[in-house]
């Protein structure tokens, strides 16, 4: 892959944090971890393009935090992804407590700690938020499951009781979902030029009102009038 190629895929900001040695680290993990992943990362880099924007994150951060957030959503455990995301780290972690236990010791005892403060990062938190599936999505298939089994009941169940409480559960399953309505609540901060405003029209409306009462406007005469704007300089 081309540095032209990546910033056609990449949205306008996005595509002035990209460089040559960014998509040299690309094309260096299909090499080393095989198409499969390669495309994974690739569309995961794509996908997580508003996070690269954030300044409170360097380049190399949001690379290596990508690595390894593709390998935890690919269903390994937050320690095999460390492993896998930063072989150098680990490598110099199982030498440096290489004389306390065996491997699998190490892992879990000292390794884990690692792997969790990585995993508890705020970077890994943002993608890992950003690609979660909602639950209802996730469990597509025992939510049919639930409705055709109170479906069932409602139709078939020797008890009234039963019967109604499936029918009544089925309407709750099949509720469509509730409008939410965005209430803009808009206030306006009065200062002294309004209340001027509202003072001397309120003085005008009561002119014209009587007025009018004590026979001297007709009501289609007010409506015609023209109201002059006069401004008075005073003399310094």
């Amino acid at each position: 892959m081309t540095i032209k190629e990546l910033k056609s895929a990449l949205p306008g900001r996005s595509r002035k944090l990209l460089s040559e040695s960014v998509v040299g680290v690309l094309n260096q993990i299909e090499q080393q971890e095989g198409h499969e992943f390669s495309e994974a990362y690739r569309n995961n880099f794509m996908g997580f393009s508003k996070i690269m924007e954030n300044p409170e994150y360097t380049m190399e951060s949001y690379v290596d935090a990508l690595k390894y957030t593709s390998f935890r959503l690919m269903d390994h455990t937050s320690i095999d992804s460390y492993m896998m995301a930063f072989p150098d780290r680990y490598t110099r972690l199982m030498d440096l407590y290489g004389d306390l236990g065996d491997e699998a010791w190490i892992r879990s005892n000292k390794i884990a700690s690692y792997a969790s403060a990585y995993n508890k990062g705020k970077i890994v938190n943002e993608m890992l938020s950003q690609a979660a599936v909602p639950v209802s999505i996730l469990n597509m298939d025992l939510f049919q499951r639930a409705l055709n089994v109170e479906a069932h009941l409602m139709d078939n169940a020797n008890s009234e009781t039963v019967r109604q409480l499936a029918a009544k559960s089925s309407l709750e399953i099949l509720k469509p979902a509730d409008i939410q309505r965005v209430e803009l609540d808009i206030g306006l901060k009065e200062n002294d030029v309004i209340a001027d405003l509202r003072s001397v029209t309120q003085s005008l409306a009561l002119q014209q009102q009587t007025s009018i009462r004590v026979g001297s406007h007709t009501s289609s005469e007010v409506c015609d009038m023209t109201i002059v704007d006069v401004s008075i300089e005073e003399d310094d």
